[in-house]
């Protein structure tokens, strides 16, 4: 595809054997990544002499590590072809090609396949231009795209004719503004008289509709909403747009004692496992006593968690839950099942539900051995062509391979040919876009960089690109994979030996995907530590 190979194996893009492949000035390297015949794709390779070569297809990278120092190549770049006597020629249709005089970051390459990428999707190529950059770029680090869930109360701060109009702390609009503010509410319901669905809001008429977006810019992040006037539904013209910063709604000391109260014991310590292993800290330690709080801040969980899946392995599921009373305190047992075995979460709560000791310690053999009587007295039945898959559901994906503004489709195809055979994924793309407005370009806004099995991966991406707005899930029939909203595949995929709670682990993970976290974690000790002298151990 572009080459300066002169018989050495000089610094070349080109595809072999359905493979992307890099020549790194030394041998020829296979990214893995496949070549997607009749079908656009966005193609960067980044050298770092002497440290680093980064391959890129569609915004995902592969790494191979250390690279040469120096390329010796004595050919110039050829585009389309090997420039050496080898008469090799690309057998496709390249486009928007670009030379940089700087190795560029991985933002960087995701903002120019961005850019692009609805271009290679709507209309065809229709010339071969090469661009010699400077090493300069226009910074972009001010302005960064975020998840595009608005649920929540966002007060109005501008009023601007396009979004690249507004200028943080400078007010374009010099009138009234007529909307103060807004409340997204679950299900699509707002404050105000339009409705929403993930990325674009409709007016109350029904017909008209225009998309909103959500962005940080020097650290604040605004949302700007299309306003549906009478000029835009009656008239035709474009919206202008409302800006609006988000309105923190916190939760006062009384009505976090309240929730807690509530809720109990058992259903606060799942709630914590799972916020631990989705790697939200900080959330996990709001509900820490004074004692837990000063021995416990969010950045020493973390280096604790991290510890314990180092040693335990990768989080599966939460296996089941047991307690135990002791005057004042209540104790709560989430037994969970690591790559490397299973591992008690033992979270002791006082009478005012706050968490005043945590552990990670080692599970009776007679609890183990209680909780494979209860699933071997109601065994799941599963039909052979379905094996297979569930098999392959069980391998390790890192979900650090997906960025966040990574598009459906492609996140769904990365993850799909990350076993061997791939996985066979069936989408219901119609009723995915009518009922949470889902298409294949929509951003995964994922947050999560765990490694995890495959069916969590699928779980936690179904989530995230939903944002909050429709319960998108999946199962397994006939050895297929199906993806769409719950209630659509309840009436499209019949199966009577099969329970999505199988695919997903526990019914406890099933409930759990349904808060919209998941995992779990662990500490230890033998003992229980009493409110005034609570101890954290570090995992053995």
């Amino acid at each position: 595809m572009i080459s300066t190979d002169d018989g050495g194996h000089d610094w070349s893009i080109f595809s072999q054997g359905g493979k992307w492949q890099v020549f790194t000035g030394e041998y020829s390297w296979n990214s893995g990544l496949n070549v997607e015949v009749n079908k656009w794709q966005h193609i960067a390779a980044v050298f770092k002499p002497g440290a680093n070569l980064v391959f890129y297809k569609n915004a995902l990278s592969k790494s191979r590590g250390a690279a040469p120092a120096t390329d010796v190549g004595t050919h110039n770049a050829c585009i389309g072809a090997n420039p050496g006597p080898w008469e090799e020629y690309f057998q496709g249709k390249i486009d928007e090609v670009a030379i940089y005089q700087r190795a560029l970051s991985a933002d960087e390459i995701y903002q120019i396949y961005d850019r692009f990428q609805q271009l290679a999707h709507s209309q065809p190529a229709t010339k071969t231009d090469v661009q010699v950059k400077p090493a300069k770029m226009a910074q972009t680090e001010n302005l960064v795209k975020v998840s595009q869930n608005p649920i929540g109360k966002w007060r109005s701060v501008d009023f601007v004719r396009r979004i690249e109009d507004f200028k943080p702390g400078i007010r374009s609009f010099s009138g009234e503004l007529f909307l103060k503010d807004v409340e997204f509410n679950k299900g699509g319901k707002t404050s105000s008289s339009f409705t929403w669905r993930r990325g674009w809001i409709r007016h109350e008429d029904g017909r008209t509709k225009a998309r909103y977006q959500i962005k940080k810019i020097n650290g604040t992040t605004y949302l700007f909403l299309p306003w549906l006037s009478g000029d835009v539904t009656i008239r035709g013209q474009k919206p202008r747009y409302y800006v609006m910063e988000k309105v923190e709604q916190k939760t006062s000391h009384k009505q976090r004692e309240q929730i807690a109260q509530q809720a109990g014991p058992t259903v606060l310590a799942g709630e914590f496992v799972e916020l631990l292993v989705k790697g939200n800290f900080s959330a996990a330690t709001k509900n820490f006593d004074a004692t837990m709080r000063q021995a416990m801040p969010p950045e020493r969980l973390a280096d604790v968690w991290k510890g314990l899946v180092g040693q335990s392995g990768v989080f599966k599921e939460q296996i089941g839950t047991r307690t135990e009373k002791t005057p004042g305190f209540d104790i709560v047992y989430v037994t969970c099942e690591f790559e490397k075995g299973p591992l008690d979460i033992k979270v002791v709560y006082d009478s005012k539900r706050q968490v005043s000791g945590l552990w990670f310690v080692p599970v009776p053999q007679h609890v183990l051995e209680g909780y494979q009587n209860k699933q071997a007295k109601a065994p799941i039945q599963r039909k052979p062509s379905n094996e297979a898959v569930y098999k392959q559901l069980e391998q390790i994906f890192d979900l650090s391979e997906l960025p966040p503004q990574m598009h459906f489709a492609d996140a769904l195809d990365v993850i799909k040919n990350s076993v061997e055979p791939p996985l066979n994924v069936f989408v219901f793309w119609n009723d995915l876009y009518n009922e949470a407005d889902v298409d294949r370009t929509s951003p995964i806004n994922i947050d999560s960089a765990a490694k995890v099995p495959l069916n969590m991966a699928f779980s936690l991406l179904l989530d995230s690109v939903s944002g909050g707005f429709a319960d998108l899930t999946y199962t397994v029939a006939n050895g297929l994979i199906y993806i769409g909203p719950k209630k659509v595949l309840r009436k499209k995929v019949k199966t009577s030996v099969h329970r999505i709670s199988d695919v997903l682990g526990a019914d406890n993970i099933l409930r759990s995907l349904q808060l919209q976290t998941i995992h779990a974690i662990d500490l230890q000790s033998n003992s229980v530590a009493p409110a005034h002298r609570a101890k954290v151990a570090h995992p053995a």
